[in-house]
């Protein structure tokens, strides 16, 4: 019953202690990148910048206290569970709570012993190790990797330092695994502690190596054929409930997420397994040299009235970190913030003016189309009313579009309302109307991203109370996350960061000639896609400046807007783009063979 409890205890501890850790993590990336971009200058960080931006001195005192956080909380996790696994060696049962705090108590104690320094590079190690799988999923989505190989292969001697280092970390590592059991079961020192562990690494080297080896392999087999399995079920309710246009797109989107979710989840059993492991290796050959009667014990009371507090106590813990990991997940999607990726992350997808291939452009049905086709962004335009409301429409005039040979700034809302603005692309959209912004924000929320384009509008006084009128909405939905402000007009941008400096703001150019990269309330350039070159998108990035492309329709073009590495690209065709920027993440050949295998079924 004792070890069943123990077996328990440990379980409802990593379930608590990993979901406590993601959400620390979510709460401090959501912080202290923002801070490190305003402090080091840049809107955006990117692959020209990346090098400045990580040696800046605020860059590199916050890396160095993260390391040291996460250091300390894999420190403090490793030695709890040491603390589960003494207490099952003195055949005693230890509740969750109580073991915590002992290991709280025992983590303080072995840094007041000496060694401090160790015992932190040591768990900060043993932090990368375990985080591993993840980091090689997000290797695998952004550009980082191959613009650091291709930078290092230009420098053989940084390879061998590199590699050096790599090595000997690892033996230092390997060597070191049983470092705090001898720290934690038997109270050696740490350079005792260390010593010991060698010994007993050394002592059955290959069977460690392959014990560990073998439980690693069994796992990526399992999580390979958990994440296909789950993969082959999701798109096959792609295929049951999307659009056959917008199949392919769809399956890549899903690729990507899963394989994301899939990495946190190999981490997390990563760690618990190798633990198990090693854990089985110490039993073997270590248990024999040290005297059960030299283990340390806890000392509580285990009462009856102790039991239950401390049961209601983790239930209300684990309930509060699950609702917190959920309002976080819920406050992701509503706010955009979730899937924000930076340029490091390839690029994104903006359907231009909604899905303008397949509905009325700057409505609310080719919106909800973009929506469907998987798009990152929609780029919409907006002017204002003689009353003074927000509304979408790209022409000044309202003829093209809705009949009415009238400016937008002549008629009132009401009057726009009344007019027909679907017929003319096809009698499916007869009865569609102009919407407001606020319409496109209470569908777009949670959704989608908004590239909202001021049009310019005829005087200062216009243009300033459009601004004043697109923020404050922006800051009413709580969506300065999810919405980007581009406009033909520097003073409408200027006024946009006097308004609200967390909004990330565009200038719209038709050609790009001369220096204007400087210019701090500009976050990204709008640029005419036949007129970006690789240096311009090379200069502006190591602006920390983000290049659009607009706007791209064509498969060669596509292609080419990929090669240069551009950061957005405007498009008709976004399902198209998207097979085309991200189908080489996931091969067609991959695609096709799910999608048959989905029909055949």
């Amino acid at each position: 019953m004792r070890k069943a409890g123990n077996i328990k205890a440990i379980l409802l501890f990593e379930l608590l202690y990993k979901a406590a850790f993601l959400l620390i993590a979510y709460f401090l990336l959501r912080i202290v990148f923002p801070f490190l971009l305003r402090a080091t200058g840049y809107s955006y960080l990117t692959i020209e910048n990346l090098v400045v931006f990580l040696k800046h001195p605020v860059t590199l005192i916050v890396i160095v206290l993260l390391l040291l956080m996460g250091a300390l909380l894999y420190l403090l996790e490793s030695v709890t569970l040491l603390v589960y696994y003494r207490e099952f060696l003195k055949k005693k049962r230890v509740r969750v709570a109580e073991g915590f705090l002992a290991g709280v108590q025992e983590t303080v104690r072995l840094l007041k012993r000496g060694g401090r320094g160790f015992l932190l590079l040591f768990a900060a190690v043993n932090g990368v190790v375990s985080l591993f799988p993840l980091l090689v999923v997000c290797a695998m989505q952004i550009q980082l990797p191959a613009y650091l190989v291709g930078t290092m292969l230009k420098q053989l001697t940084g390879i061998g330092i590199l590699f050096v280092v790599l090595i000997v970390g690892l033996l230092f590592y390997f060597f070191g695994l049983y470092t705090l059991y001898y720290c934690v079961l038997g109270e050696y020192s740490v350079k005792e502690s260390y010593r010991r562990s060698v010994g007993l690494v050394l002592k059955r080297p290959f069977r460690l190596v392959f014990r560990l080896l073998g439980t690693n392999l069994t796992l990526a087999a399992i999580s390979l054929v958990i994440f296909f399995a789950a993969l082959f079920v999701g798109c096959y309710i792609l295929y049951r409930i999307k659009p056959v246009a917008i199949q392919n797109a769809a399956m890549l989107t899903a690729y990507s997420q899963l394989l994301f979710y899939t990495g946190i989840l190999v981490s997390i059993a990563g760690q618990i397994v190798n633990y198990v492991a090693l854990t089985m290796h110490y039993s073997m050959y270590a248990l024999r040299q040290l005297p059960v009667s030299r283990l340390r014990v806890l000392q509580q009371p285990e009462t009856e009235e102790h039991s239950k507090r401390e049961s209601i106590a983790v239930i209300t813990a684990f309930v509060l970190i699950v609702l917190a990991n959920l309002f976080s997940l819920y406050h992701s999607f509503r706010n955009g913030t979730l899937a924000e990726r930076e340029t490091l992350f390839g690029t994104y997808i903006t359907s231009h003016r909604g899905a303008s291939d397949a509905a009325p452009e700057n409505t609310l049905p080719a919106l909800e189309l973009a929506i469907e086709s998987m798009a990152d962004f929609v780029e919409i335009d907006v002017q204002e009313t003689q009353d003074g409301v927000v509304v979408l429409m790209h022409d000044t005039n309202l003829n093209r579009t809705t009949g009415a040979n009238a400016l937008v700034s002549e008629l009132t809302f009401e009057e726009i309302r009344g007019l027909e603005a679907g017929s003319w692309f096809s009698p499916d959209y007869t009865g569609t109307t102009v919407p407001t912004l606020a319409e496109v924000f209470e569908l777009c929320k949670g959704q989608i991203a908004l590239n909202i384009e001021l049009k310019v509008a005829r005087n200062a006084e216009a243009r300033e109370r459009l601004v004043t009128k697109v923020v404050a909405l922006i800051e009413e939905y709580d969506m300065e996350n999810q919405c980007v402000i581009s406009a033909a007009n520097l003073s409408m941008l200027e006024l946009v960061k006097e308004q609200n400096e967390s909004i990330k703001t565009g200038y719209i150019l038709s050609f790009a000639y001369g220096s204007f990269y400087e210019k701090e309330y500009v976050d990204f350039f709008s640029i005419r896609s036949s007129f970006i070159t690789e240096s311009l998108v090379k200069r502006m990035h190591s602006y920390g400046k983000e290049v659009h492309a607009w706007t791209v329709n064509t498969e060669t073009e596509l292609k080419r807007m990929k090669q240069l590495g551009v950061d957005n690209i405007i498009t008709d065709r976004p399902v198209l783009a998207r097979e085309i920027i991200h189908g080489e993440e996931v091969s067609s050949g991959f695609v096709r063979l799910m999608k048959q295998l989905i029909q055949r079924k």
